[in-house]
């Protein structure tokens, strides 16, 4: 009896490190993921803001150039 015990404990708690392992894992490798589409995210807004500046200025070049005609 002693050895049936002994082995369903091993098991169990094996089980539950193994599990815990499991969502250790998942939760650096989903926090790694979020981390990158944040970046990303970042950089094309930065670009978007950086493209907008631009065309704002060529406008008012062309609205300058066309005023002084």
């Amino acid at each position: 009896m002693q050895d049936t015990v002994a082995v369903a404990l091993i098991t169990s708690l094996s089980t539950l490190a193994a599990a815990a392992l499991t969502g250790l894992v998942g939760a650096l490798s989903i926090r790694r993921q979020l981390a990158h589409q944040l970046t990303v995210a970042r950089q094309e807004s930065a670009e978007r803001r950086a493209t907008r500046r631009d065309e704002l200025r060529r406008a008012s070049y062309v609205g300058l150039m066309s005023a002084c005609d």
